[in-house]
């Protein structure tokens, strides 16, 4: 997912190159140009990032969504912790500066964070320099897909009004030829990697450190002669979790397109149904998933995190569903699961993770 949002910042870049100029005599796009402005709809919460903030949009969000009203879970000027910017495992701070034909426009902020922010002011993450350049700001903004958006994991600090400088690099996309917006074009099916690496990595993991344990073991108790069985014993152990792997997976029925022995599973998925009711449904989602706990519930931005814990077999999965907006009944959920980075055997538990949560997902459409 990660090297999808660094390719998908690259190609910002490139069009920028290639179509970031103004365009003489179209009296569309400068009169939209013009008339950007701050969204005037924006409201202040508050002085603090804590849960006042937070909770206040959120409850508003769903009120207006409870009542049958036709509503949007973004709104201008929200500000958001997002992931994986730039391929970076780092979190970074976004304010949506402008909603347009379903598309969303952020702006970006500099500094990266190790953790997502919290217990800081949200104005002082916002705060931007008084000599930032105009060339500078309209770097700092993007044109997104919701779709793309939601890949960035946002979880909502609270809402700010839009200022002047952080609509130049919209008003910079307005006078542009194509408009291009990223994401619109994602196929996750593009990030599963082949089972024959996949398969090599779990092979070499568990043979390597194998054969150097038991040879080092021999070569102390001077028993050359027994290294020959030492590393027939750790080729064996090699292909033995090769094949408990591949058994693993064989066994389960999937919807996912390609079936991939992966320690890290996910699809994507389109509901039938409003944002805020699949979104409901996807909390409950959790509730088929043996020893998982939520560690994140964010309506706002439509993210799920969960974590299952570790057992006797494996180290445990984390979880992550996103959800987007397609129309008002229409709605795009992206599903996750993977094992703790560098764990390439996982006994198809991942897969059987995303199984369950798309069964369950997909139960109310049958």
């Amino acid at each position: 997912m990660n090297s999808y949002l660094h390719e998908a910042n690259s190609d910002k870049d490139l069009d920028e190159e290639q179509s970031g100029h103004p365009v003489k005599g179209d009296g569309d796009r400068l009169e939209v140009a013009n008339n950007a402005k701050p969204g005037d709809d924006s409201f202040e919460i508050g002085n603090s990032v804590g849960n006042a903030d937070q909770l206040q949009v959120v409850n508003d969000r769903l009120h207006v969504a409870a009542s049958g009203a036709s509503s949007d879970h973004l709104s201008e000027g929200d500000v958001f912790s997002i992931y994986g910017m730039n391929g970076e495992s780092a979190y970074k701070i976004a304010k949506i500066v402008k909603i347009r034909h379903n598309d969303l426009h952020i702006f970006v902020y500099d500094v990266s964070y190790p953790n997502r922010p919290s217990g800081q002011s949200l104005d002082s993450l916002i705060l931007l320099p008084n000599w930032l350049e105009v060339q500078r700001s309209r770097d700092m903004y993007i044109p997104v897909s919701r779709k793309l958006f939601s890949l960035m994991r946002p979880m909502i600090l609270g809402n700010r009004s839009v200022k002047d400088v952080e609509l130049n690099g919209y008003r910079q996309w307005c006078l542009t030829e194509e408009r291009h917006v990223l994401g619109h074009d994602i196929c996750l099916d593009d990030e599963v990697e082949k089972n024959v690496r996949i398969y090599l990595k779990i092979f070499f993991s568990y043979s390597v450190p194998t054969i150097f344990v038991f040879s080092f073991y021999t070569v102390c108790l001077n028993a050359f002669d027994l290294l020959p069985a030492a590393c027939l014993f750790g080729i064996s152990f090699g292909v033995v979790m090769v094949i408990l792997q591949w058994a693993s997976i064989r066994r389960q029925r999937s919807d996912l397109r390609r079936i991939s022995a992966s320690s890290i599973q996910f699809l994507d998925i389109e509901l039938n149904m409003p944002y805020h009711e699949a979104f409901e449904l996807g909390v409950q989602a959790l509730n088929t998933i043996n020893n998982c706990t939520p560690i994140a519930v964010e309506p706002a931005g439509g993210t799920i995190e969960a974590r299952v814990a570790k057992s006797l077999v494996d180290d445990g999965q984390e979880i992550l569903m996103v959800f987007s907006k397609v129309n008002d009944q229409r709605t795009v959920c992206v599903v996750w699961s993977e094992s703790p980075k560098g764990v390439t055997f996982d006994m198809g538990k991942n897969l059987g993770n995303v199984n369950a949560i798309i069964s369950y997902l997909k139960s109310p459409q049958d």
